[in-house]
């Protein structure tokens, strides 16, 4: 296994691609970037996943 691993996933509503990434491998900087860069994309329009929030509207993340 490498620090990050892809799969793809296939069901009956569609084909997706899913990145693992192993704990402790990125800094907290890598992660805020990548999950900015994924809410851009969503807001323009790319069928992208996007960050969980909790009730409270605070993006889950877990290092």
């Amino acid at each position: 296994m490498s620090s990050s691993d892809l799969y793809r996933i296939y069901t009956s509503r569609g084909n997706y691609f899913v990145r693992l990434t192993h704990a402790g491998t990125r800094s907290q900087a890598n992660t805020d970037a990548e999950t900015d860069f994924l809410i851009f994309c969503n807001f323009n329009g790319a069928l992208v996943s996007t960050p969980i929030c909790n009730i409270e509207g605070v993006i889950v993340q877990q290092n």
